[in-house]
């Protein structure tokens, strides 16, 4: 089953996961896929630190940070969610990771 999903799946994408990723217990197969993760710098939720785990533990990751996603008045809870504040940013640069995979 394994080999299927790897022939039928040309990426991930990861927008800031809630779980550490020395919890997480992935087959090679899994870890072999290409990985987006999408993460805020200022994250509340799933701080940014993270992240570089995550990288460490997929062999063909990116990450897509975003330093600052809301402004000074919004809540800090806007941080955790970058694909749906900064819309226009995320969607061109993941056209771009997109488009970068191999057919």
């Amino acid at each position: 089953m394994l080999k299927r999903y790897n022939q039928n799946v040309r990426g991930l994408v990861l927008i800031a996961p809630a779980a550490p990723p020395s919890s997480l217990d992935l087959h090679k197969a899994i870890l072999d896929i290409p990985t987006l993760l999408v993460w805020s710098h200022a994250d509340p939720v799933s701080k940014f630190d993270r992240a570089e785990g995550y990288k460490n533990l997929f062999t063909k990751a990116e990450l897509l940070d975003f330093p600052k996603v809301g402004g000074a008045n919004d809540p800090s809870w806007v941080e955790h969610m970058p694909e749906s504040i900064a819309v226009t940013e995320f969607q061109e640069r993941m056209v771009l990771w997109l488009s970068s995979l191999p057919k």
